[in-house]
């Protein structure tokens, strides 16, 4: 998608329980990408498990975490 030239991506995470080191580092990538582009990337329905993997890790403090995908894509506006 963001080589196609999508700008803004919303991740969902509605259905993600566990999150690896190898995923992290796609989502890491994945912003740092659109970034570059001036672009922004959002995460939304972050589960517990994956959200304590985000704050152990130090993304909790990179990225905003959205209770919805329509929170992520209304604070995009």
């Amino acid at each position: 998608m963001i080589k196609a030239g999508s700008l803004f991506m919303v991740m969902d995470f509605g259905e993600v329980d566990y999150i690896s080191s190898a995923g992290l580092r796609v989502i890491l990538a994945s912003a740092k990408s659109l970034k570059s582009k001036a672009g922004t990337l959002l995460l939304a329905n972050v589960s517990a498990p994956v959200r304590e993997v985000f704050e152990i890790s130090g993304f909790g403090s990179v990225f905003t975490l959205y209770d919805s995908v329509d929170a992520a894509v209304a604070a995009a506006d």
